[in-house]
């Protein structure tokens, strides 16, 4: 049974719910699979650490893997930016994505099967209120 989950949060949002990860064979790591993203965060856009794209992990043609996933990021609360139509200013959106730094996600993995990556609490699994 799988014990790691990540933590994530709605950008700007204090509310934090943990996704179970799963154990990718392809790249041997610990990922969380985009629909699983979006089961929680309606009109998931992107997700970031810090002011950084967690990129989605990509083969060795550079195209990104099917189905798409993220990298598990042991220990770190990982934000979700959602589409809110009407609630961002074009300049707003502007000003946000000259802060972000784009970041390959496979540079940021555990790949040594020798020791697991850390444990992040797994508490329950919260659901997000209905709108």
């Amino acid at each position: 049974m799988n014990q790691y989950s990540q933590a994530f949060r709605a950008h700007l949002s204090h509310k934090i719910i943990h996704i179970p990860t799963k154990y990718d064979r392809t790249t041997s790591q610990y990922v969380v699979r985009w629909k699983d993203i979006q089961l929680y965060f309606e009109n998931a856009k992107y997700v970031l650490n810090g002011h950084e794209v967690v990129t989605f992990i990509s083969g060795d043609d550079l195209e990104d893997l099917t189905p798409l996933r993220i990298s598990y990021h042991a220990g770190v609360v990982l934000e979700v930016v959602t589409d809110t139509k009407g609630s961002q200013s074009a300049s707003t959106a502007y000003e946000d994505h000259q802060r972000i730094t784009v970041v390959s996600s496979t540079t940021n993995f555990h790949s040594d099967l020798s020791t697991p990556p850390s444990r992040v609490d797994t508490g329950k699994i919260l659901s997000l209120p209905q709108q």
